[in-house]
This record gives C-alpha cells, sequence and structure tokens, in this order.
C-alpha cells in the first residue's frame, strides 16, 4: 500500500483548524443577542472571517507536529448556523465547507470588533441528535489549543 498522499473526508471525531467562519441564518439572533438594531455585516448575506494568520500558522505547525497524538486533522470553513435544522442547506451556501457549529463565528465577530485575533479549532461531531457522546479520550482540539497557547507564552 502506498504511504503517499491520499483523499479523506473530514467526519465525526476528526479535528478541524479552521481557516475562517462564516454565518447562515443567524443575523436576527445576533441583533437580539447583542441589542443592536442592524446586524453587524452588510446586506444580510453576512461576511466570512477568516482566522488571524498568526494563530493559524502556529495551529497548523503544532498539528504537524502532534500526528502520533491527535492523528489526521482537517483545515476549512466553519460555518455557525441557528441550529434550526437546516444543516442540508449549508454546502449550498458554503460549497467546500467542513463543519458546522452553534458559536465560532459570533466569537470571532466580537473578537474582530475588539481587535482580538481568533483562531477556532474543533472537534467534529454528528449532527444527528441520536449521535453517542463523544469518548472523553477525545480531546485533540484541547491538546491543540494548549499547545498554541504555551508556543504563545513563550513570546511573553
Amino acid at each position: 500500500a502506498s504511504q503517499g498522499p491520499r483523499y479523506v473526508g473530514a467526519g465525526p471525531g476528526n479535528l478541524l483548524i479552521a481557516t475562517s467562519v462564516a454565518p447562515f441564518r443567524i443575523q436576527i439572533k445576533m441583533r437580539d443577542a447583542l441589542s443592536i438594531a442592524e446586524p453587524p455585516f452588510p446586506n444580510d448575506g453576512g461576511m466570512i472571517i477568516p482566522a488571524d494568520p498568526e494563530l493559524y500558522r502556529l495551529a497548523h505547525e503544532s498539528a504537524a507536529t502532534m500526528l502520533d497524538e491527535i492523528g489526521v486533522f482537517f483545515e476549512g470553513m466553519t460555518v455557525t448556523r441557528d441550529g434550526d435544522g437546516m444543516d442540508a442547506e449549508i454546502p449550498t451556501a458554503f460549497p467546500g465547507a467542513l463543519a458546522a457549529d452553534d458559536t465560532a463565528y459570533v466569537m470571532a465577530l466580537i473578537g474582530l470588533s475588539r481587535g482580538v485575533p481568533c483562531l477556532v479549532i474543533q472537534s467534529l461531531a454528528e449532527i444527528t441528535p441520536q449521535a453517542p457522546p463523544a469518548h472523553p479520550a477525545r480531546n485533540e482540539a484541547c491538546r491543540l489549543a494548549v499547545k498554541v497557547a504555551e508556543i504563545l507564552c513563550r513570546r511573553w
């Protein structure tokens, strides 16, 4: 068997380093939660927020050195949705997105408005409610986030 590059799709339990975050039908909830008159993005379509380049580089390099611990990892867009059961529509709105979540976009938007860099590292989970809970040993996202934080702390 060849040990060269191969295509493997991201799935439940895999680690994702988000290259960017995007909103999907969350504008009204964000407006209400933030108590503002208008959503903080134009044309009701939202805006894609890229990961901070330096944090992303650190996460990528750290993950590459942790392959024995974390296994395979993926890099791509995550889409924050409202959880209204419309996940099947996300691939049409954001072709190539690797994950959906409930909070990443809001976190990134708040960071962006305050000048705080943002990086999203997550472990992908099943979308269906009947999925079993994640195994306690599957904490690759936490280990990677800690490694990135340790590298940042060494700079101080």
